[in-house]
């Protein structure tokens, strides 16, 4: 039985070390939306536009994994399928609820692969650590003028749904409200708890006893 232990204890080990470091398992999606899509929104001509939901963080889900967009279609009924978008994650550093100071804190490059009412594309963006209030969103520059990229939910708007005619939406952003809509983007982020990785002093106190236990057994 000693000798076993002593054979298995390296993988043992690594394996402590890795659940210490993991992130947990729990997940969190914040959204703003009743989940069914009335509408669409979007610009008439081809500059930049670009949308996001505002979200305060809530407990330990700091960790943001994923965003989920529904997209929707151009006036002329011509799909959006295949245009470039980039996916987009910032944070609100006074958080006042207002994006006209928002730091991009990651981007993601892609393109529109789904369309239509309640027809959610997930992004697996790179893993992001936000805090107090953060957006998510999307920026496209439109393949042709009159489109409808974003879709809507018109119920109950929670005044947290922001857009902007630039590359970035702490330029000029307006809020969805102000132009007179109840409306909420379809805007969704993924979120879990973000585990702290350990202190090497702490690591420095749990490796002797791990040590000693091996000891013993020997």
């Amino acid at each position: 039985g000693i000798k076993i232990m002593k054979k298995f204890f390296p993988f043992v080990f690594l394996l402590f070390i890795f659940c210490l470091l993991s992130n947990n398992a729990y997940s969190y999606l914040y959204q703003v939306d009743d989940g069914s899509a009335e509408s669409s929104l979007g610009v008439i001509t081809t500059m930049d536009w670009t949308w996001a939901n505002l979200f305060d963080v809530q407990g330990d889900y700091n960790l943001i994994t994923g965003i989920n967009i529904a997209f929707g279609y151009q006036i002329n009924d011509q799909d959006l399928i295949g245009a470039n978008i980039v996916v987009k994650l910032w944070n609100d550093p006074d958080n006042d609820q207002n994006p006209d100071d928002a730091v991009l804190l990651t981007s993601f490059a892609s393109t529109i692969t789904a369309t239509g009412f309640n027809n959610f594309q997930y992004f697996d963006i790179p893993d992001t650590i936000v805090s107090g209030s953060f957006l998510a969103g999307v920026t496209l520059t439109p393949p042709t003028s009159h489109i409808l990229p974003a879709q809507c939910d018109t119920n109950n708007g929670q005044g947290r749904s922001w857009y902007s005619t630039s590359s970035d939406i702490s330029n000029s952003p307006q809020n969805i409200k102000d132009i007179g809509l109840n409306y909420n983007f379809m805007i969704r982020a993924e979120a879990s708890k973000a585990t702290p990785v350990p202190e090497p002093s702490t690591l420095l106190l749990i490796l002797p006893g791990l040590f000693l236990i091996r000891r013993k057994l020997k």
